[in-house]
């Protein structure tokens, strides 16, 4: 495979996939706090210990996609941009998977369209980052 630049000179599918990794990794470490915000406080009022932990996971995968997104978008470490880019699709893919094997509709709506949004960026995230892989340094 060539090492040469995309077309035009123009590298904008390393860019436009570290914005999307970014974005699903924000939004992961935003889940993830409030998750152990909201798990410590249930678990005061109930006399449990831990349940605030249950978003250490997201926490750690958004803060994962937040740097393979800046790799990305500075097309530097292909390998750290796709592992940001993969870890930007994970917690969608697990929340919606968690769902159906329940099978109870426990989400409401809105929530599964949020997330279905969030694998959308996650997925075009990784589909760029493998595509733009030559324009990495």
């Amino acid at each position: 495979m060539s090492k040469s630049p995309s077309p035009q000179g123009t590298p904008w599918m390393p860019v436009t996939a570290g914005t999307l990794s970014i974005i699903a990794g924000v939004i992961q470490v935003l889940v993830g706090l409030a998750i152990i915000g909201l798990g410590a406080e249930l678990a005061e009022r109930r006399g449990l210990e831990g349940l605030g932990l249950i978003g250490l996971p997201f926490l750690i995968l958004g803060i994962v996609a937040i740097i393979g997104g800046v790799f990305s978008a500075v097309r530097r470490a292909w390998p750290m941009a796709l592992i940001g880019a993969i870890a930007g699709a994970v917690m969608p893919i697990v929340a919606l998977l968690r769902d159906a094997v329940a099978r109870t509709s426990g989400m409401r709506a809105g929530t599964v369209v949020f997330l279905i949004v969030i694998l959308i960026c996650g997925v075009a995230a990784i589909v760029l980052t493998v595509a733009g892989r030559q324009d990495f340094k």
